[in-house]
């Protein structure tokens, strides 16, 4: 029955390690939604900004703490190492985020698919900036608490379970494949969700996890998630997963056919976004070739430090 639970290094095994991060993960995100409903319902700024702040200090609270008591292993081999690369990588994965949204707002306005009108929607009564400063909070939020949750702490726990049986790089292959399949799954819950967007976050889920396997640290897959939520719902104003977004730079009106837009779900939801998705692998790809740092995929996440029985394949 211990085996059940307790893996031969003494540590509570990494499936239920992965558990009891996503149940306190959750509680978080209810949380913090609770703090920020008043900032929705009302316009009140503070409590809009607490609710964001919230959910990062809650994040970053069971990260570490979660790492240190369960896993016992530092916060930087979750990849988490911030350094000037770090920093870089964080920057390239913000141009990245922006550029690919930019693109499918480009590509949808050409093609006559969606209109975009400059009239500022402002729930929170303060000062245009002000506003965009508190939704880039918020969307920061948001990407913080969903990389961490699944490609920092629960990628390398499960591709750490998988190392000694299938070998260190077979295991991150099937952790980086089980978390991006989960990460679809989640979204199912949110508004107007089917089969294809789901599928089609699944597919960013793989986008963002080689982001992290290959770089060895989640700067790139973070920034990438940032601005791609801050473009999609703050800049163009599109539904950002099937939410519809309360404050937004332009309006939108998207009419081309929902296959490739994604309708009322967003980009997301659509055939389009799969070709930013494969422009962004190849962005990724060229930065780290770029930086001198490709060495394709970092073997090292699948390994406990503490073990010294593993060995790369």
């Amino acid at each position: 029955m211990r085996k059940m639970f307790i893996s031969s290094e003494g540590r509570l095994r990494a499936g239920w390690r992965v558990l009891i991060q996503f149940f306190f993960f959750f509680m978080i995100l209810i949380a913090s939604q609770m703090v920020q409903s008043d900032g929705y319902r009302n316009g009140n700024a503070i409590s809009y900004a607490a609710g964001s702040l919230t959910y990062i200090a809650g994040i970053l609270f069971i990260t570490f703490a979660l790492s240190r008591y369960l896993d016992h292993r530092p916060v930087h081999e979750i990849g988490l190492r911030v350094n000037r690369e770090w920093w870089l990588d964080l920057s390239a994965g913000l141009v990245i985020g922006a550029f690919t949204l930019g693109i499918v707002a480009l590509l949808e306005n050409c093609l006559g698919w969606a209109e975009f009108t400059f009239n500022p929607r402002n729930s929170l009564n303060t000062p245009l900036f002000v506003t965009a400063l508190l939704a880039l909070l918020n969307l920061t939020a948001v990407g913080f608490g969903e990389e961490l949750t699944f490609r920092s702490y629960q990628l390398t726990n499960l591709a750490e379970a998988f190392g000694k049986k299938v070998g260190l790089k077979k295991a991150v292959i099937i952790a980086l494949c089980l978390t991006s399949i989960f990460f679809g799954i989640t979204h199912l819950l949110n508004p107007n969700a089917s089969f294809l967007p789901a599928l089609n976050i699944m597919l960013a889920g793989l986008l963002l996890g080689l982001a992290y396997v290959w770089s060895g640290n989640i700067a790139l897959p973070l920034g990438i998630h940032i601005t791609w939520g801050y473009f999609e719902e703050f800049i163009f104003g599109y539904a950002n997963s099937g939410q519809i977004p309360v404050n937004s730079l332009w309006q939108n009106s998207v009419s081309g056919p929902t296959l490739w837009t994604g309708g009322s779900f967003g980009p997301e939801g659509g055939l389009l976004i799969l070709l930013a998705i494969l422009v962004d692998v190849g962005l990724v790809y060229f930065w780290l070739k770029n930086r001198k740092r490709w060495q394709g995929i970092h073997t090292n996440l699948a390994k406990y430090p503490k073990d010294p029985s593993n060995t790369n394949d």
